[in-house]
């Protein structure tokens, strides 16, 4: 993402915000990259639980990206 671009809040595909946080890697892995992320930080995951959050799920809400930006700051 450059400087002139803004991190705009909204849902997600798990693609999509893979590819944000790691934009050098094909979607499949830089989908696992997040997915472990989440995983090994145990306050973002409960937190993440606490809004409806599957591991399994396509979609993220504005609120768990909100979660997310919280705990991995912004891509």
């Amino acid at each position: 993402m450059t400087d002139n671009e803004k991190f705009e809040l909204r849902s997600y595909t798990r693609t999509e915000l893979s590819r944000k946080y790691n934009p050098q890697f094909c979607d499949r892995s830089a989908q696992r990259i997040l997915i472990k992320w989440i995983e090994r930080n145990k306050e973002l995951k409960e937190q993440l639980i606490t809004t409806g959050f599957n591991r399994m799920d396509r979609i993220f809400t504005p609120k768990q990206v909100e979660l997310i930006i919280s705990f991995l700051g912004e891509p």
